[in-house]
């Protein structure tokens, strides 16, 4: 118990007295404020939906984020199949324009060693532009073969092809992760290629061992490029 004064005449009284007993003035008490309570109470909820709304907006931001970044690189990935096909058929390209071009050049050796006429071969192996005699020395049909504007095309066309798949293949480095594999294959596709182009624009030996090579190289350039379908249609 305490003492409280009167709001009347001052005398000191009980605080627990309902009137005062000097002048019979009820004694008014103080209620207990819930200002401060309910003010914290309200600062407690506000700072829960803060909280709340911090975290939804930063699992949006995260959510939007991520899908952005796989958006991203689906982009990547696909732009880089495209290239893969785009290579694909120029590599396939080049080793068509080889292929010809090798054929010709193994028909005009063979015709020349053999004497056998040919419409095709016969400007070449024949003296007087095919219609005298065959050339003494199969090389002098090649040399013929070799200065002819036909072949010279041919040369010039493959030449640029590789030029082209040069570059193309720099552009394939550093693959996206599901693309790796497809690039190993496109890598030992492209070393068969050059294999196949250099020995066409730079025969060597003789016509038996020429050949051989030619035909094993001809037949791995297919398979290479039948191996880099399986990709296109994934």
């Amino acid at each position: 118990m305490s003492l409280i004064s009167c709001n009347e005449c001052g005398k000191e009284v009980s605080s627990k007295a309902d009137t005062c007993p000097n002048c019979g003035n009820p004694i008014k008490r103080k209620r207990k404020n819930n200002k401060n309570f309910k003010i914290s109470k309200k600062k407690i909820i506000i700072c829960s939906l803060l909280i709340a709304l911090a975290i939804f907006i930063g699992f949006t931001i995260k959510n939007t984020k991520q899908k952005a970044e796989e958006n991203k690189q689906r982009i990547i990935s696909e732009e880089y199949q495209k290239d893969l096909l785009d290579i694909s058929y120029d590599l396939l390209l080049g080793a068509s324009q080889a292929e010809k071009c090798g054929n010709l050049i193994t028909k005009v050796w063979h015709n020349a060693i053999w004497e056998e006429k040919d419409d095709e071969t016969d400007k070449y192996t024949r003296k007087n532009n095919g219609t005298g005699d065959f050339y003494d020395d199969f090389n002098d049909s090649l040399s013929v073969l070799f200065e002819s504007d036909e072949y010279k095309k041919m040369v010039s066309s493959i030449k640029e092809n590789k030029n082209k798949v040069k570059n193309e293949m720099k552009n394939m480095k550093n693959p996206p992760e599901e693309w790796k594999e497809a690039y190993d294959d496109l890598k030992e596709y492209y070393d068969d290629y050059l294999e196949f182009t250099n020995l066409v624009l730079d025969p060597s030996g003789n016509l038996n061992s020429y050949s051989s090579k030619f035909s094993d190289l001809d037949s791995k350039v297919s398979k290479d490029y039948s191996r880099m379908e399986y990709y296109f249609d994934n």
